[in-house]
């Protein structure tokens, strides 16, 4: 028998989460202000729900099959739910779960499994292909960690990515909070990159990339090796032409008039696959993706064994730049515009980033023509 199924300090880690989820479910899930007051939290929960699944986006396919780890309430899962075949939200908590249900009893592609702090019983071998979450495993006892670690290599399909995050203990913002709970009974683990990276690997998990933000390190692993998979990406997919009228056309441009710019890539992948994409005009020598004089990042799908045309017009009013993916609007794109009065050496930056990875040296090298930069004179619009 499994000296660890069942413990002691998984019946404390449950009735943890299950008097915090009778409490205050928003707030147990989101430390934040706006949780605290009933007439703010519901909207200001739905609304970061929102910008968090942003960054899962691309992950997805209509076809995928999807696990949210410590899915809470099924916060992410109402607005990814739409982009997947099916989504399966796992959490220990009973009273989380039950909420999820009833918050979630309109949508059908959509069921719930109670997990025993450290599996995923329930989930098939194989089966999945993406695995994500968030502020769940920085909760959660190491040794349980990697029990799920295990059980994520043993339920992606392989070549199949997860995305992970965990609190970065040698960050001055991640030490601090390590400082300020030691004396605590509350649940929270850290971990520095080196340790992740050793466990992860142990586990059959190959990190594509860790991101260190101001306290965590997110991590893209996939099952298997990210070199085989970053090889299979660049050998099935490729950017076979790129077009440019009115504003993206010549050495050139302004914030004030109309222009488009085309971009078609074949797939010979049978697997639906998607593209993160960015489209930016920063000043010259800024880094990609800094907010200059305009930002637009979105999300593509790829047309499997065929082409498909990613299309960015610029309507040239300074608020709107929207992507098409064959014509249709993208499945989510946004749009930053800055200040239209400035002018001076810029660049043009359009990037075409496989699902996990970002713009940095191997990407340019890997994926030849999926990201750009193009030296142009940014023109400021005329006075009045």
């Amino acid at each position: 028998m499994d000296p660890f199924h069942g413990s002691e300090a998984l019946r404390k880690t449950k009735s943890f989460w299950d008097f915090a989820a009778a409490q205050n479910a928003h707030l147990a899930i989101l430390w934040d202000d706006a949780m605290r007051d009933p007439a703010k939290s519901e909207a200001a929960f739905d609304e970061a729900a929102r910008r968090d699944a942003r960054g899962l986006l691309w992950f997805l396919h209509p076809e995928s099959r999807v696990v949210d780890l410590g899915c809470g309430l099924g916060r992410l899962m109402r607005p990814l739910a739409p982009h997947c075949r099916e989504i399966v939200g796992v959490d220990i908590s009973t009273v989380m779960l039950d909420g999820a249900r009833a918050r979630l009893a309109d949508l059908r592609n959509v069921r719930f499994l109670e997990t025993d702090g450290g599996s995923l019983a329930g989930v098939e071998d194989g089966s999945v292909d993406f695995l994500f979450s968030l502020l769940c495993l920085i909760h959660v006892d190491k040794r349980a960690a990697y029990r799920y670690l295990l059980e994520i290599r043993r339920v992606l399909k392989p070549g199949a990515r997860c995305r992970l995050q965990f609190h970065d203990l040698l960050t001055p913002e991640g030490f601090a909070k390590f400082r300020g709970i030691v004396r605590s009974d509350y649940p929270l683990e850290f971990y520095t990159e080196e340790e992740l990276r050793l466990k992860l690997a142990s586990a059959g998990l190959d990190p594509l990339v860790v991101e260190r933000g101001a306290e965590y390190l997110y991590v893209t692993a996939v099952a298997g090796s990210a070199e085989a998979w970053k090889d299979a990406f660049a050998r099935d997919v490729t950017c076979t032409a790129t077009v440019g009228t009115g504003f993206f056309a010549g050495p050139t441009a302004r914030l004030d008039a109309p222009g488009r710019l085309v971009v078609r890539l074949r797939s010979a992948s049978k697997e639906a696959r998607t593209l993160g994409t960015l489209i930016s005009v920063t000043p010259r020598g800024a880094p990609p993706g800094v907010p200059g004089w305009f930002l637009n990042e979105g999300v593509a799908p790829l047309n499997p064994d065929g082409e498909t045309e990613l299309a960015f017009h610029y309507g040239g009013d300074g608020r709107t730049l929207e992507l098409r993916v064959d014509g249709r609007p993208a499945p989510h794109s946004s749009t930053f515009v800055g200040d239209r009065k400035g002018g001076g050496p810029a660049e043009l930056h359009v990037g075409l980033l496989p699902s996990g990875l970002y713009w940095n040296d191997d990407l340019l090298t890997r994926f030849p023509g999926f990201c750009t930069t193009t030296p142009i004179t940014l023109e400021a619009p005329p006075e009045g």
